[in-house]
C-alpha cells in the first residue's frame, strides 16, 4: 500500500519505516521541525501528504494533530490510521500534578477527535497506547534514567518503590503500528501496548544499571518523599523528578496486553533483551532544521 509515516522524526518513526519498506509498501514519511542525520529507511520524504494519496497512515507525533490530517487525507482515499497515544490515560487523570491531569484531558480531546474524524469518513481507526517507550536513546523515560545512573554512585528510592513497569520497545511498538494498518479493522479501536515483561521500578534500575556495566546499590531511602519535597519548596532542588514522580515508583502502572497481542498476533520483547544498543543507538541521531 501507499503508507505515509507523518510525523516520523522520533523513536517510532526510525523503526516504523525500515519496517514498513521491508513489508513492501510504498512508503512516504513527513517530518516537523527535525531530521534524522541519516535516514534509516529509503522513504520518500514529502511536504504535501496529500499529493501521494496514501491508503494507510503510521502518525508518530502528538495525538491532538492526527485528527485534521485525516481529514485532509480522506478525501484521497485513506482507509486506516494508526495513531500513537499513552497508557498514562489511565493512570494520571487524578494525580495531583496539574500538568499530568492536562496530559489527560489532551490525550482524552485528541482520541475523541480522532475517533469522530474516522467515524465521519468511513476510515478504520485504531490508537495505541503504549507504557514507557525506550529503544534507541530518543526517549526522556529510560533514556533519562540511564543519564542518572551513570552519574550518581548510588540509587535512592522511596521505601516500596516496586510498582509495576512495563517498559515497551520502540521497535516493538512500530511493528505493532504496522500490523494494526495493515489489517485495517472495520470501526474503531484503542488498545493498549505494554511490552513483554513487567517488573518493578527498583527492579528496572538494576537492569539499567546492569545493562550499563555499572553496579549501582539501589537503596530505599524512609522519609525521602517528605524531605524531597520540603527541599523543592525551599528552593535547594530546582531540578530532578517531581515529587508527584517519586511517588509513582511506588504505584504499579501495568496495563493489559491480552488484546493487542491476539488481536494482531503480537509479542514485544522483555526489557532491555536487544542489549546496550536498547539505550543508546549511534544511528538514531537527530538535528533540528536551521531556517535558511
Amino acid at each position: 500500500m501507499r503508507l505515509l509515516v507523518a510525523s516520523a522524526v522520533n523513536q517510532i518513526g526510525f523503526f516504523a519505516l525500515p519496517e514498513a519498506v521491508a513489508h513492501g509498501h510504498e512508503v512516504f514519511a513527513t517530518r516537523r521541525s527535525r531530521r534524522f542525520v541519516q535516514d534509516p529507511a529509503p522513504a520518500t520524504w514529502v511536504d504535501e501528504p496529500e499529493s501521494v494519496a496514501p491508503e494507510g497512515l503510521i502518525f508518530c507525533g502528538p495525538l491532538d494533530l492526527v485528527a485534521p490530517l485525516v481529514e485532509r487525507l480522506a478525501p484521497h482515499g485513506l482507509k486506516a490510521v494508526v495513531a500513537i497515544g499513552s497508557a498514562s490515560i489511565h493512570f494520571k487523570q487524578r494525580s495531583s500534578d496539574p500538568d499530568d491531569r492536562m496530559l489527560v484531558a489532551r490525550l482524552r480531546e485528541g482520541e475523541a477527535a480522532l475517533r469522530a474524524a474516522c467515524v465521519a469518513n468511513g476510515v478504520s481507526g485504531t490508537i495505541l497506547r503504549p507504557t514507557l517507550i525506550y529503544g534507541c536513546g530518543l526517549d526522556e523515560n529510560v533514556t533519562m534514567l540511564a543519564g542518572l545512573i551513570r552519574r550518581l554512585p548510588v540509587l535512592p528510592v522511596p521505601l516500596g518503590a516496586h510498582g509495576l513497569r512495563q517498559p515497551v520497545h520502540a521497535r516493538d511498538l512500530a511493528v505493532l503500528a504496522l500490523k494494526a494498518v495493515e489489517a485495517a479493522r472495520p470501526g474503531f479501536e484503542a488498545y493498549d501496548a505494554p511490552g513483554g515483561e513487567a517488573l518493578p521500578y527498583s527492579g528496572m534500575l538494576r537492569r539499567v544499571a546492569r545493562f550499563l556495566g555499572l553496579r549501582r546499590p539501589v537503596i530505599a531511602v524512609p522519609g525521602l518523599i517528605g524531605a524531597y519535597t520540603l527541599a523543592r519548596r525551599l528552593g535547594f532542588l530546582t531540578a530532578g523528578p517531581s515529587p508527584v514522580q517519586l511517588e509513582r515508583m511506588c504505584k504499579p502502572l501495568a496495563v493489559d496486553g491480552g488484546p493487542a497481542f491476539s488481536a494482531f498476533d503480537w509479542q514485544p520483547q522483555g526489557f532491555l533483551a536487544g542489549g546496550p544498543a536498547d539505550l543508546d543507538n549511534p544511528a538514531a541521531r537527530v538535528v533540528r532544521d536551521v531556517a535558511p
